[in-house]
């Protein structure tokens, strides 16, 4: 529950007040420094998304799938998820992998712009992005790999390339998000739906051992690799 006196410090307090509180809050982070994103108030599962990154962050889960509807905002709290994570460094080692790369590194280069261009980040938290982008990556609005100031790597990746091997100096990848790894064209084919499926059985043993992990998509089969979620979450409680 956000209280008053929290939001008066957030708006008023020093930038030491500000990054303190919004290390422990989620929320917080992405009404004052994301408010262009909030275009109407908050439906009662978005409070339960911030929940959910509250108890991944907290320990009490590791995994977490938000399977909903097209424009329920999940992509948009996601990348601005990825940049309190960078931010505060709570992860050093960040993949987003996707059916289709391309959707992976869309991702990148918007939590990319957000640090080079979000005057209140920046103000905050000082310049932690400032290498040149090729015209490529400008133009095609894709980046598949960088590195931030204070030490986060962030990578894009297909569901079709493997986990293994994976390594930021000796670290494993320490957060996964999973995007979009279930549409029409896997849904349509069972090579497509086995190796989504393998893909996310292969984290076990290409992640870190203490590596959080979010899965975005909608429910489209009852056969598919969502499917197989919901059920491991029936008996794996650190699945939500």
């Amino acid at each position: 529950m956000i209280t008053r006196e929290a939001v008066e410090k957030l708006i008023n307090g020093t930038p030491s007040e500000r990054r303190f509180l919004c290390s422990e809050n989620f929320e917080l982070f992405m009404l004052y420094y994301f408010p262009e994103y909030i275009k109407y108030p908050f439906a009662p599962f978005h409070f339960d998304m911030f929940q959910d990154v509250k108890d991944l962050f907290g320990g009490t889960i590791r995994e977490v799938a938000w399977i909903m509807f097209r424009e329920s905002a999940k992509t948009s709290i996601s990348k601005i998820l990825l940049v309190w994570i960078i931010v505060y460094n709570k992860r050093r080692y960040l993949n987003v992998d996707s059916f289709s790369v391309t959707n992976a590194e869309r991702i990148l280069f918007d939590v990319v712009l957000s640090l080079q261009t979000n005057q209140k980040i920046k103000a905050d938290f000082g310049e932690l992005y400032n290498s040149k982008r090729d015209n490529d990556e400008v133009t095609q609005k894709r980046i598949n790999n960088f590195v931030t100031n204070n030490g986060v790597r962030v990578e894009a990746h297909s569901t079709g390339k493997s986990v293994r091997g994976r390594l930021h100096g000796n670290q494993r990848p320490d957060f996964l998000l999973l995007d979009d790894f279930e549409n029409n064209e896997t849904k349509d084919s069972k090579a497509h739906t086995q190796g989504v499926i393998d893909h996310i059985d292969e984290f076990k043993s290409g992640l870190d051992s203490q590596a959080l992990v979010i899965y975005l998509g909608n429910f489209i089969t009852e056969n598919g690799s969502v499917a197989t979620l919901f059920e491991r979450a029936k008996v794996d409680n650190r699945l939500r």
